[in-house]
């Protein structure tokens, strides 16, 4: 008879659910202590004394020395020192102006002068009139003569201040430089011969004769 075989199937694995660890509480982390400073305060250096002790020296040794508190200003020395710059442009025959109508007038006398006779270019009165710097302009040892429109001299207050007429010789001087004065511009585009007559006054001035 045949043999019956059983066969034992194995039982099922058994499942086992992980449980997650519990969670640990979150940690609060206390806010840093104020860390605390100390100031060191320093005693101030007397920087000064030493300058101190020099000045009581040099007002014993000499009185009359002025000493300043602060650094004089060096304006008035800047000041000079441009007016000597300026001095050296000064021609020989300045013809001062303001510009307008009858520039180009003495433009061409200036030009006819500086062929014939000396150096000579238009001046503008504002550079001068404007801070009163005349005596600068005035001490410049090679100006031979100055030419200048009447109207614009009446205008220049400052410039009048040096103004000087000996009626008697007939002659007029801008400090002690000599002076002569042009009538209405417009009058020598009227009558050319004024244009003549000017230049024959200039010759007279300006020769080495006169």
């Amino acid at each position: 008879m045949p043999q019956t075989i059983i066969t034992k199937t194995a039982p099922p694995p058994i499942l086992t659910i992980a449980t997650p660890p519990p969670k640990k509480p979150p940690q609060i982390t206390p806010p840093p202590l104020p860390i605390e400073t100390t100031t060191v305060l320093e005693k101030p250096v007397k920087t000064m004394e030493p300058l101190d002790d020099m000045r009581r020296l040099i007002e014993r040794v000499s009185p009359s020395t002025i000493l300043h508190q602060k650094i004089p200003s060096d304006k008035a020395a800047i000041r000079i020192k441009n007016t000597w710059k300026e001095k050296e442009m000064i021609p020989d025959i300045p013809i001062l102006s303001t510009g307008g109508k009858g520039l180009s007038f003495l433009k061409n006398i200036a030009k006819a002068i500086d062929i014939h006779f000396a150096p000579s270019h238009i001046v503008n009165i504002d550079l001068y009139e404007k801070d009163n710097r005349w005596d600068f302009f005035l001490a410049a040892s090679n100006i031979k003569l100055i030419i200048i429109p009447d109207t614009m001299l009446w205008t220049a207050k400052n410039l009048q201040k040096f103004h000087k007429e000996t009626p008697l010789q007939n002659t007029r001087m801008l400090g002690n430089c000599p002076l002569l004065i042009l009538p209405d511009l417009t009058l020598y585009f009227k009558d050319p011969f004024l244009k003549a007559s000017l230049w024959n006054v200039l010759k007279h001035s300006l020769s080495p004769s006169s």
